[in-house]
């Protein structure tokens, strides 16, 4: 993850309107305005939204306006200047630190602030609306969020807050949260962003620890199943089989099953 503050180029204190992040594995940004930012001293995308109340811009629109920032991919002379730049491919957030993100159109430039540093910003805070997890069991969703609250969601709820409501249905298994825990993603065609989350569905009062406390002491694995049971790993697959036991979880080394359905076997 990189973190860029976002300022006027002409304030000599450098002080921040907004911060950009950069999260390099699913190469997306997102923009997060302070809440001190002067309406009319942003950049005119920024005013649009604050206007509206919202502070924090999602990756489609943070994408926006970075790559009105730094050179298109079709660019006639790209090759020259990638090359100029000791650049081996196309980067934008390569090319967006080169050029400070200075554009014609307005006075704000970005500059890169040391990981040290990320702890002083509004970040922290913003980001405990994140989303940490999610549980997807059968029509409905759990989504657990950095601030311990836990809502739930059905697939009509999922359709009425998703541009692209006639995929959810068929997809529901292939939901996760995008790095950073912005939005969700369902195989690259649903996304839905925090906030649009958090308005929606059904406070649910649970924490997700409780979950991880359920995890820790009422799963088992293949070796802790054998060693209740006294058996063979062969005699575990015999029962899986058979039906008289169910994986939980499997993976090409291991299954997980529930510890109570195990101890049924002695009863």
């Amino acid at each position: 993850m990189k973190v860029c503050s976002i300022y006027n180029y002409l304030d000599k204190d450098k002080n921040a309107i907004a911060y950009l992040v950069y999260y390099e594995n699913e190469r997306n940004f997102y923009i997060e305005i302070c809440d001190n930012a002067n309406i009319n001293n942003v950049p005119m995308m920024f005013a649009l939204f604050m206007k509206k109340g919202i502070y924090s811009l999602n990756s489609e629109w943070t994408k926006k306006w970075v790559s009105s920032r730094v050179i298109p991919t079709d660019r006639q002379n790209l090759g020259q200047i990638l090359k100029a730049s000791n650049m081996k491919y196309y980067d934008e957030y390569t090319l967006l630190l080169k050029s400070r993100g200075i554009c014609s159109h307005d006075d704000f430039a970005v500059e890169e602030i040391p990981q040290r540093d990320i702890e002083k910003t509004i970040l922290p805070i913003r980001w405990k609306k994140n989303i940490k997890d999610i549980i997807v069991a059968k029509q409905e969703i759990l989504v657990f969020f950095n601030d311990e609250t836990t809502r739930k969601y059905s697939v009509n709820e999922l359709k009425k807050i998703s541009i692209d409501h006639k995929y959810v249905n068929a997809h529901m298994d292939d939901f996760r949260v995008m790095q950073g825990g912005y939005e969700l993603n369902c195989n690259n065609v649903i996304y839905i962003e925090r906030n649009t989350l958090r308005e929606a569905g059904e406070n649910i009062p649970i924490s997700i620890e409780y979950f991880k406390q359920f995890a820790k002491k009422n799963l088992v694995n293949t070796a802790e199943a054998c060693e209740i049971l006294e058996c063979s790993r062969q005699n575990i697959d015999s029962l899986v089989k058979r039906e008289k036991i169910e994986i939980v979880h499997a993976s090409s080394k291991n299954k997980m099953f529930f510890k109570a359905d195990i101890h049924k076997k002695l009863w």
